[in-house]
């Protein structure tokens, strides 16, 4: 049985959504899904600075985390009874296959999106 390509789209084929987040050399952004990425690799490809997969989480603010976003969370420690606001850059961890947003050894809360590291290196 073959699918249509909008059932795919529309979550009934996969268990995530597939999108990206285009940023051109002049720092605009264009935000795509799979569809639409070669499209726009073949014909924008000279004004691309980066492009970043949709990690399928959102922030507190419900915003959505793309890779190389900086992310500013509240790290719990509960056997030390202690908390610290930590910052750290969304890539890929090929070892968990699977983002590093979330670390499974200590509690993670309130994840912030607050720059990204092609637009606001200096938060890193």
């Amino acid at each position: 049985m073959e699918m249509e390509i909008e059932q795919i789209y529309n979550h009934s084929y996969f268990d995530r959504l597939i999108k990206f987040r285009v940023i051109k050399k002049d720092d605009t952004i264009i935000y795509c899904d799979y569809l639409d990425i070669s499209f726009i690799i073949n014909k924008v490809n000279i004004f691309i600075k980066t492009i970043d997969e949709f990690t399928n989480e959102y922030d507190i603010k419900n915003n959505e985390i793309y890779e190389d976003d900086i992310i500013e969370y509240t790290q719990h420690y509960f056997n030390m009874n202690k908390t610290d606001v930590k910052r750290k850059v969304v890539k890929w961890d090929k070892l968990k296959c699977g983002w590093n947003i979330h670390e499974t050894n200590a509690g993670q809360t309130n994840h912030k999106i607050i720059g990204n590291i092609h637009q606001n290196p200096e938060l890193i």
